[in-house]
């Protein structure tokens, strides 16, 4: 079967798999059964426990973007979305047993860092004030460099974060300036130093399928990315979805790159990876041999079919902790 045959076989729309749990499993659950599912995992074989915090807010949105996320909002709206997370805690840390471990808290989005930065500690000292955790556990949030100097990389790192997803998306500015998104405001390798001075781990996260991409400018990307050797990386394919998310129509005026050549776009990038000696891990992640994913698959500890693979999904069970009411 020829890779067009191939392409038009799977070429379906399908929930996105680093959803967890994905769009299609989603179902409307009162408050005694969603109890009752806490119970039931309070007596899983797998009694570790990882937390997933959503924080919705963006300085700006990207024109491709597809996330559950709106403009920055008045400060009082954000003091309220984390006052009410709070409160969600508070209430269901009577229900989960103390003798769990954590083994994650991630943060996604959204920007969780467009906020200001004092909350994402309180939110890390509430929950781990909460529980013990596993040896070495992993706290990682998703980043967008365009708003964090050095003093707010100091503050991320007084959080205790042990792994950082940058969303660089592409090195080549003027793709970044047809969708909408700001460059890092510091060099990308200066921030991978430091973060990595901290002892933690750096992922760099790219699309492609944008506008003003080509199979050599994304080449350029990547290039510039394997550089800076990132503990994993991803390469994501840009979703054009916009009777979904109408200021994606945007793109189409500014011209999106055909089908072939986006497919080209992450076959080269395989390939340099490859190269450079990363493993190619689910669809699109990439990450060096050493990495605990790759040796949980070697050692068939963890299967292919992986949920948010690039920003770490535990292998344990996951209290999805956001706040879904309406605030302005």
């Amino acid at each position: 079967m020829t890779n067009e045959e191939l392409i038009a076989k799977y070429n379906k729309p399908v929930p996105r798999y680093t959803s967890y749990p994905p769009a299609n499993s989603f179902v409307e659950m009162g408050e005694e059964e969603y109890l009752a599912a806490v119970d039931q995992s309070n007596n899983a074989a797998v009694d570790n426990i990882s937390f997933y915090i959503h924080v919705p807010f963006c300085q700006h949105l990207c024109h491709y973007c597809g996330c559950n996320s709106v403009a920055m909002a008045r400060n009082e709206v954000v003091e309220a979305y984390f006052d009410a997370l709070h409160r969600e805690i508070n209430l269901l840390l009577p229900h989960l047993d103390k003798g769990r471990k954590i083994s994650q808290i991630h943060y996604g989005g959204g920007s969780p860092t467009s906020i200001p930065l004092h909350h994402i500690r309180r939110l890390n000292e509430h929950l781990l004030g909460s529980f013990g955790t596993i040896e070495n556990p992993e706290i990682a949030i998703e980043c967008h460099p365009a708003y964090l100097n050095d003093e707010h990389w100091e503050q991320l790192i007084g959080c205790g974060f042990t792994r950082y997803s940058l969303g660089i998306q592409d090195f080549d500015e003027n793709v970044l300036r047809t969708v909408n998104r700001r460059p890092s405001l510091l060099p990308v390798e200066h921030i991978v130093e430091r973060l990595r001075q901290s002892g933690a781990k750096v992922n760099l996260d790219f699309i492609y399928g944008l506008p003003g991409q080509t199979v050599q400018s994304f080449a350029r990307t990547i290039a510039r990315a394997i550089g800076m050797r990132p503990n994993r990386l991803v390469t994501f394919s840009y979703a054009h979805v916009p009777y979904i998310y109408g200021r994606q129509r945007i793109l189409e005026k500014a011209g999106l790159p055909p089908e072939a050549e986006k497919m080209r776009m992450f076959e080269q990038a395989a390939e340099q990876l490859a190269r450079a000696g990363y493993c190619h891990i689910g669809m699109d992640h990439f990450v060096e041999p050493n990495d605990d994913l790759q040796q949980a698959l070697e050692r068939k500890q963890l299967h292919r079919n992986f949920r948010a693979i690039a920003h770490g999904a535990s292998r344990h069970r996951c209290m999805p902790w956001a706040y879904r009411a309406s605030v302005s």
